[in-house]
Parts: structure tokens; C-alpha cells; sequence
């Protein structure tokens, strides 16, 4: 049929034979509407497999998403640590006698201790 219409041999037989049972090309060359060669299903049988730009949106994604849980993985590290200072400068200041020290400086050091047991109290409240 083909080298009566083209006037030459169809040079991809073999690929022809290969391909040729695949749904595909059974969909496009039925014998006739009556009496089909196959029957398609639903289509989840044949789901195309995921293309390279929907790969990389994906990949993006999940790259975009481990960033944001390290960044908020670094802040939460930070705030530790930025707590943990304060608890030592705290700690610090609570353990200082002041009765040696001047007035000035006693009266000072005194309002920061208050500030401090303020501070705690308000956090053990929350």
C-alpha cells in the first residue's frame, strides 16, 4: 500500500513492527467503528511519565521548601543561642555582691537584677 502511494519502500519497517501494537496506534488505525482492534480503559494504565520543566518545577519546589526549614531551623538555633547568653549575662549579674561596690554602681547593678526577675517571671507566666 505505502509504495503504491509513494512509489518507494517504507524504509522504517522496523520500527513499524516494533511500535505498531502499542496503544497509540491501535487508537488511530481501527479496522472499523463497529468492530474495533482495541478497547481503551481509563487512561491510568498509560500516564505519561513526568516531563524535565515539570521535573524542575518540582525540584525548585523542593528546594525552595529545605531552604525555608533550614532558614527556620537556623533562626529558631539562633534564638537559643541568643537566650542562652542572656541566661549567662543574666546569671552573671544576679550572682554579683554588690555591698563592696559604690553607691551608684550598687544602685545600678540592683535595678538590673530587678529588671531580671521581672523578665523571668513574665516568661514562666506565658
Amino acid at each position: 500500500m505505502y509504495k503504491d502511494v509513494c512509489k518507494h519502500n517504507f524504509s522504517l519497517e522496523h520500527c513499524w513492527k516494533l511500535l505498531r501494537y502499542l496503544p497509540k496506534w491501535n487508537v488511530d488505525f481501527v479496522n472499523s467503528p463497529s468492530t474495533p482492534d482495541c478497547v481503551l480503559l481509563d487512561n491510568s494504565d498509560f500516564d505519561r511519565p513526568i516531563g524535565r520543566k515539570a521535573a524542575k518545577e518540582i525540584q525548585k519546589k523542593r528546594r525552595k521548601w529545605r531552604l525555608l526549614q533550614l532558614a527556620k531551623e537556623k533562626e529558631e538555633c539562633e534564638k537559643r543561642r541568643e537566650a542562652a547568653e542572656q541566661d549567662d549575662a543574666d546569671a552573671r549579674i544576679m550572682a554579683m555582691d554588690t555591698s563592696s561596690m559604690g553607691e551608684i554602681v550598687a544602685e545600678y547593678f540592683n535595678l538590673r537584677k530587678k529588671e531580671i526577675i521581672e523578665r523571668k517571671r513574665n516568661q514562666f507566666a506565658k
